[in-house]
Protein backbone atom coordinates (compact mmCIF):
# COMPACT_ATOMS: atom_id res chain seq x y z
CA UNK A 1 0.00 0.00 0.00
CA UNK A 2 2.84 2.36 0.84
CA UNK A 3 4.44 1.64 -2.56
CA UNK A 4 1.27 2.54 -4.36
CA UNK A 5 0.95 5.90 -2.50
CA UNK A 6 4.59 6.74 -3.23
CA UNK A 7 4.01 5.84 -6.90
CA UNK A 8 0.91 8.09 -7.03
CA UNK A 9 2.81 10.97 -5.42
CA UNK A 10 5.59 10.61 -7.98
CA UNK A 11 3.08 10.45 -10.87
CA UNK A 12 1.28 13.51 -9.48
CA UNK A 13 4.53 15.51 -9.36
CA UNK A 14 5.36 14.54 -12.94
CA UNK A 15 1.85 15.51 -14.04
CA UNK A 16 2.03 18.89 -12.25
CA UNK A 17 5.50 19.50 -13.71
CA UNK A 18 4.33 18.65 -17.23
CA UNK A 19 1.22 20.82 -16.84
CA UNK A 20 3.33 23.73 -15.57
CA UNK A 21 5.73 23.33 -18.50
CA UNK A 22 2.79 23.31 -20.92
CA UNK A 23 1.35 26.47 -19.34
CA UNK A 24 4.74 28.22 -19.60
CA UNK A 25 5.06 27.15 -23.24
CA UNK A 26 1.58 28.50 -24.01
CA UNK A 27 2.43 31.78 -22.26
CA UNK A 28 5.52 32.23 -24.43
CA UNK A 29 3.32 31.77 -27.51
CA UNK A 30 0.62 34.28 -26.50
CA UNK A 31 2.34 36.90 -24.31
CA UNK A 32 4.81 39.44 -25.73
CA UNK A 33 6.39 42.70 -24.63
CA UNK A 34 6.75 45.95 -26.52
CA UNK A 35 9.80 48.13 -25.89
CA UNK A 36 9.67 51.92 -25.60
CA UNK A 37 11.60 52.30 -28.87
CA UNK A 38 9.31 50.16 -31.03
CA UNK A 39 5.88 49.66 -32.48
CA UNK A 40 4.41 46.18 -32.55
CA UNK A 41 1.99 45.22 -35.31
CA UNK A 42 0.01 42.06 -34.63
CA UNK A 43 -0.84 40.27 -37.86
CA UNK A 44 -3.33 37.48 -38.28
CA UNK A 45 -2.49 35.27 -41.25
CA UNK A 46 -0.44 38.18 -42.62
CA UNK A 47 -3.11 40.88 -42.21
CA UNK A 48 -2.58 43.60 -39.57
CA UNK A 49 -5.19 43.41 -36.79
CA UNK A 50 -3.65 45.59 -34.05
CA UNK A 51 -0.95 48.22 -33.58
CA UNK A 52 0.62 48.56 -30.14
CA UNK A 53 2.30 51.96 -29.76
CA UNK A 54 2.87 51.94 -25.99
CA UNK A 55 5.43 49.80 -24.13
CA UNK A 56 4.28 46.95 -21.96
CA UNK A 57 3.03 43.38 -21.77
CA UNK A 58 0.48 42.29 -24.39
CA UNK A 59 -1.44 39.18 -25.42
CA UNK A 60 -2.12 37.66 -28.84
CA UNK A 61 -3.29 34.36 -30.27
CA UNK A 62 -0.54 31.74 -30.58
CA UNK A 63 1.70 31.42 -33.64
CA UNK A 64 1.01 30.85 -36.53
CA UNK A 65 -2.48 32.38 -36.15
CA UNK A 66 -1.08 35.73 -34.99
CA UNK A 67 2.48 36.97 -35.25
CA UNK A 68 4.17 40.16 -34.08
CA UNK A 69 6.08 42.47 -36.43
CA UNK A 70 8.36 44.88 -34.57
CA UNK A 71 9.23 48.26 -36.06
CA UNK A 72 11.70 50.82 -34.74
CA UNK A 73 9.90 54.07 -33.90
CA UNK A 74 13.05 56.11 -33.37
CA UNK A 75 14.42 58.53 -35.96
CA UNK A 76 16.30 56.60 -38.65
CA UNK A 77 19.30 57.91 -40.56
CA UNK A 78 19.67 57.17 -44.24
CA UNK A 79 23.09 57.69 -45.84
CA UNK A 80 22.82 58.12 -49.60
CA UNK A 81 25.54 57.62 -52.14
CA UNK A 82 26.88 60.66 -53.97
CA UNK A 83 24.39 62.06 -56.45
CA UNK A 84 25.37 63.99 -59.57
CA UNK A 85 23.00 66.83 -60.42
CA UNK A 86 22.74 69.59 -63.01
CA UNK A 87 22.06 73.18 -62.09
CA UNK A 88 19.92 75.62 -64.08
CA UNK A 89 23.08 76.93 -65.76
CA UNK A 90 23.98 73.33 -66.78
CA UNK A 91 26.87 72.95 -64.35
CA UNK A 92 27.40 69.50 -62.93
CA UNK A 93 27.89 68.99 -59.22
CA UNK A 94 28.11 65.84 -57.14
CA UNK A 95 26.45 66.08 -53.75
CA UNK A 96 26.71 63.88 -50.74
CA UNK A 97 23.83 63.92 -48.26
CA UNK A 98 22.03 61.95 -45.59
CA UNK A 99 18.41 61.89 -44.64
CA UNK A 100 16.48 61.27 -41.45
CA UNK A 101 13.01 59.74 -41.25
CA UNK A 102 10.57 58.11 -38.88
CA UNK A 103 7.66 55.69 -39.19
CA UNK A 104 4.34 57.51 -38.77
CA UNK A 105 1.85 54.77 -39.70
CA UNK A 106 3.10 51.24 -38.97
CA UNK A 107 0.33 49.50 -40.96
CA UNK A 108 0.83 51.60 -44.10
CA UNK A 109 4.60 51.18 -43.68
CA UNK A 110 4.32 47.37 -43.56
CA UNK A 111 1.94 47.25 -46.53
CA UNK A 112 3.97 49.57 -48.78
CA UNK A 113 7.67 49.19 -47.94
CA UNK A 114 7.69 46.16 -45.58
CA UNK A 115 11.05 46.86 -43.90
CA UNK A 116 13.93 49.33 -43.50
CA UNK A 117 15.72 48.38 -46.78
CA UNK A 118 12.41 48.80 -48.64
CA UNK A 119 11.84 52.18 -46.99
CA UNK A 120 15.34 53.34 -47.84
CA UNK A 121 14.90 52.31 -51.48
CA UNK A 122 11.74 54.43 -51.69
CA UNK A 123 13.39 57.29 -49.82
CA UNK A 124 16.31 57.25 -52.24
CA UNK A 125 13.84 57.83 -55.07
CA UNK A 126 11.99 60.57 -53.21
CA UNK A 127 15.06 62.36 -51.85
CA UNK A 128 17.00 62.28 -55.12
CA UNK A 129 13.94 63.37 -57.16
CA UNK A 130 13.33 66.27 -54.77
CA UNK A 131 16.95 67.35 -54.94
CA UNK A 132 17.05 67.00 -58.76
CA UNK A 133 13.93 69.11 -59.24
CA UNK A 134 15.04 71.84 -56.85
CA UNK A 135 18.72 71.80 -57.85
CA UNK A 136 17.71 72.37 -61.48
CA UNK A 137 15.93 75.62 -60.55
CA UNK A 138 19.11 77.39 -59.39
CA UNK A 139 22.41 78.46 -60.92
CA UNK A 140 25.49 76.98 -59.27
CA UNK A 141 26.64 80.36 -57.92
CA UNK A 142 23.31 80.65 -56.04
CA UNK A 143 24.00 77.39 -54.21
CA UNK A 144 27.74 77.70 -53.61
CA UNK A 145 28.83 81.22 -52.80
CA UNK A 146 30.72 83.13 -50.11
CA UNK A 147 28.33 86.08 -50.41
CA UNK A 148 25.47 85.29 -48.01
CA UNK A 149 23.07 87.58 -49.89
CA UNK A 150 23.45 85.60 -53.11
CA UNK A 151 23.30 82.21 -51.41
CA UNK A 152 19.96 80.40 -51.86
CA UNK A 153 20.94 76.96 -50.61
CA UNK A 154 18.66 77.04 -47.54
CA UNK A 155 15.64 77.94 -49.65
CA UNK A 156 16.42 75.19 -52.14
CA UNK A 157 16.74 72.61 -49.35
CA UNK A 158 13.48 73.78 -47.72
CA UNK A 159 11.67 73.29 -51.04
CA UNK A 160 13.28 69.86 -51.52
CA UNK A 161 12.16 68.77 -48.03
CA UNK A 162 8.61 69.99 -48.72
CA UNK A 163 8.63 67.93 -51.93
CA UNK A 164 9.80 64.85 -50.00
CA UNK A 165 7.23 65.30 -47.22
CA UNK A 166 4.44 65.35 -49.75
CA UNK A 167 5.52 61.98 -51.12
CA UNK A 168 6.59 59.98 -48.06
CA UNK A 169 3.22 59.97 -46.23
CA UNK A 170 1.94 57.32 -48.64
CA UNK A 171 4.65 54.99 -47.27
CA UNK A 172 3.79 55.59 -43.59
CA UNK A 173 6.90 57.75 -43.15
CA UNK A 174 7.04 61.24 -41.67
CA UNK A 175 9.53 64.00 -41.05
CA UNK A 176 11.90 63.35 -43.91
CA UNK A 177 14.84 65.72 -43.65
CA UNK A 178 18.06 65.99 -45.54
CA UNK A 179 19.35 69.45 -44.88
CA UNK A 180 21.41 68.51 -41.84
CA UNK A 181 24.53 67.85 -43.89
CA UNK A 182 25.01 68.50 -47.54
CA UNK A 183 28.41 68.85 -49.09
CA UNK A 184 29.11 69.84 -52.64
CA UNK A 185 31.91 68.57 -54.80
CA UNK A 186 32.02 70.52 -58.02
CA UNK A 187 32.95 68.02 -60.70
CA UNK A 188 33.44 70.53 -63.50
CA UNK A 189 32.66 74.14 -64.20
CA UNK A 190 31.79 73.78 -67.88
CA UNK A 191 28.31 73.67 -69.37
CA UNK A 192 27.16 70.21 -70.35
CA UNK A 193 26.49 69.98 -74.08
Amino acid sequence: MEKRTHHHQKSGKVFVGAALALVLLMLTLIVFTVDTAEYAVVTQFGNPVAVIREPGLNVKLPDPVQTVQRLDKRIQVYQANALELLTLDKKSAAIDYYGTWKISDPVVYLKTVKDKPGAEARLLDVFSAGLRVQFGKYNLDELVNVDAEQLKLDGMLTEAVAYARGRTAEYGIKNPHFWKLITFLITHQFPVS
